[in-house]
């Protein structure tokens, strides 16, 4: 029962960090916190840095509990909630490294207005780049302009 509840928290954290990581790269900080952005920032990169110690411990505690369990059935178990808890470590990673030097800055670098793009971060890069060469040229055909309808 306790490997099944550390299943469940694990997967919430992996699913949950990113979507957190995302609100902060679109330039969104909580309600509640006092300070300002960069300190958010800051705030929540220790915050991940330390679930990054958490998902390693935790990997290896449970790990090393499956090679001591008896019971049939079990140490499969915990070896499957020893690797999510590496996922979860791996993913804190990550997201670690994506909010690397966002405290200096408002929003993401591809990012359009805060808050308005559905796309995500790869859909406004393949749009702005799309932009970019349509006004380089570079994409064969140009499509034409409207015309200016005449006064009548």
């Amino acid at each position: 029962m306790l490997e099944l509840i550390s299943i469940v928290c694990s997967l919430s954290i992996c699913i949950l960090t990113r979507i957190e990581v995302y609100k902060i790269r679109v330039g969104r900080v909580r309600k509640g916190f006092a300070g300002d952005r960069a300190k958010y920032v800051a705030a929540f990169d220790k915050q991940l840095t330390s679930l990054i110690w958490v998902g390693l411990a935790f990997g290896i505690l449970i790990l090393g509990l499956a090679f001591i369990e008896k019971r049939p059935g079990e140490a499969v178990v915990k070896i499957v909630a020893a690797i999510i808890w590496f996922a979860v470590a791996c993913i804190t990673f990550i997201a670690h490294r994506h909010l690397a030097g966002m405290a200096n800055r408002t929003t993401a670098r591809l990012s359009s207005r805060a808050g308005e793009s559905r796309l995500g971060w790869r859909g406004d890069r393949i749009v702005l780049n799309a932009i970019r060469r349509y006004r380089a040229g570079e994409c064969g055909e140009k499509l034409p302009r409207p015309r200016a309808k005449a006064d009548e």
